[in-house]
């Protein structure tokens, strides 16, 4: 059976985003916009209401002028395997 991993942050890098953002005095809707991405998928992601991929995490480090190692220090990484389903 072959496996799909889905990452799932914890909540350290959601208050480590928000905390950030709010350091530099940044609105959701300034912070998406340096990054790229809507504002609705920031708040999903503030709410913790979706997970950022590896893209999105960077681009949201990078506009708030930080590493992205610093904004995954300490974060917990849970594996949750889901079986693929094949169409025959």
């Amino acid at each position: 059976m072959n496996l799909d991993y889905s990452i799932h942050f914890s909540h350290r890098f959601v208050a480590r985003l928000r905390a950030a953002r709010e350091a530099k005095g940044f609105t959701q809707t300034k912070l998406a916009k340096l990054a790229g991405i809507s504002r609705s998928a920031l708040s999903m992601i503030e709410s913790e209401d979706r997970n950022p991929t590896l893209f999105v995490c960077h681009a949201l480090a990078k506009a708030l002028g930080l590493q992205l190692s610093a904004m995954m220090r300490g974060v917990e990484i849970e594996e949750r395997k889901h079986p693929k389903k094949f169409l025959r």
